[in-house]
């Protein structure tokens, strides 16, 4: 089966002023195949919108 999403080592910091950043992503993959239905749950805070955002292509990572 082929993969529709494919992530791999997924990072996103915010930058909260100098020299403090928070990094929500922690080196995320994610593999989904074709026909594979999943859910992202997590506690509040713990980055599920933010990686959807990422998955959506409406944020980018950071670059390491």
């Amino acid at each position: 089966m082929r993969s529709i999403i494919k992530l791999e080592n997924i990072v996103k910091k915010f930058y909260i002023g100098e020299p403090n950043e928070l990094e929500i992503l922690h080196g995320i993959s994610l593999e989904v195949k074709a026909g594979e239905f999943v859910s992202i749950v997590g506690p509040s805070g713990s980055g599920k919108s933010t990686l959807m955002n990422m998955i959506g292509v409406l944020d980018r990572p950071t670059m390491r």
